[in-house]
């Protein structure tokens, strides 16, 4: 039975909107009480969630992940979508009660966003269990806050490696619970913004980290990604292209970048270029989910910038 990746978080729908306008024309911000209405002149529906980003796009590098999250009643699409480019779905928990996790985004001319987050089925997260297949190596992405520490737990009872990624569930956490989280991974996950928050609220510094000997990851945006181990850093720049539309989603496709290059014994440096690569790709389209290339586009763009070739 060959290895596989477990990749547990969120399952989610992405409701975005356009507002031809300027919320802040809008709102009247004097007011105690507010009852403002934006008309919006385009919706569109987008498959998301952490959990299902990163196996899409482990699944375009050949990878079979395991995905495991919670979906509620209107899940049928989605499923339909997973198991159409071969993500299996036998490990995600259906909850007849509730609906899947739902983000309503709502952006302005100005670029500024009204965000509201139904968690839905993601809230009932830890009712899951770690399937019995030979895990190599585990991502714990951002998901309901008990579910999380439920996953961190069966991890640790399976001695399995894995990659702490709390992401913007960060608030979620109290101090001891994030700093027991940090002992038990293998290895750290954040943006920029995340890292400074994490520092906050735990209490712990890049020193501390490399002390306790794990491996911390942040990624920089349109500047690259840095990783640090061993009291070294690996800075890999990103790649410039023509044409960067959309930056949801770049994040889960870096992750996946590097759980591919864990699982196929390359080192920090060219698993950062893997993942920096997915993320080239990424930005180019709108959504989490839309972009699409075969292993001769992949390994060109990486050779282009990096001098490197994936099998």
């Amino acid at each position: 039975m060959s290895k596989k990746i477990l990749v547990s978080g969120s399952i989610a729908f992405d409701v975005i909107m356009s507002f031809d306008g300027i919320f802040s024309e809008t709102i009247d911000s004097t007011q105690k009480n507010i009852g403002a209405a934006f008309l919006v002149h385009e919706l569109k529906k987008h498959f998301g969630g952490c959990a299902t980003n990163i196996s899409y796009n482990l699944r375009l590098l050949g990878e079979d992940p395991i995905l495991l999250g919670s979906v509620g009643s209107d899940f049928q699409e989605y499923q339909l979508a997973l198991q159409e480019i071969g993500i299996r779905t036998s490990f995600i928990k259906k909850h007849d009660d509730v609906y899947t996790a739902q983000a309503f985004i709502t952006t302005d001319k100005s670029g500024n966003q009204l965000t509201s987050f139904y968690p839905g089925a993601m809230n009932l997260s830890h009712l899951n269990e770690i399937p019995p297949d030979d895990i190599a190596v585990a991502i714990i992405s951002p998901d309901g806050y008990e579910g999380m520490l439920t996953r961190i737990r069966q991890c640790e009872d399976r001695s399995i490696k894995f990659l702490f990624d709390p992401g913007q569930g960060l608030p979620m956490f109290s101090k001891k619970d994030l700093v027991s989280c940090v002992e038990k991974a293998s290895f750290i996950a954040f943006n920029e913004h995340e890292w400074v928050l994490f520092q906050k609220l735990s209490g712990l510094t890049m020193s501390d980290l490399m002390i306790m000997g794990k491996v911390v990851i942040v990624t920089l945006g349109a500047e690259g990604s840095r990783i640090s181990f061993d009291q070294n850093e690996i800075y890999t720049p990103s790649i410039n292209v023509d044409n960067p539309l959309d930056p949801t989603g770049c994040g889960d496709a870096f992750r996946a970048g590097l759980l591919y290059g864990y699982i196929n014994d390359l080192d920090w440096s060219d698993s950062a270029k893997v993942a920096t690569t997915m993320g080239a790709f990424a930005v180019q389209y709108e959504g989490t989910q839309s972009h699409n290339f075969n292993k001769e586009q992949f390994n060109h763009l990486l050779y282009e910038n990096f001098n490197l070739n994936i099998s």
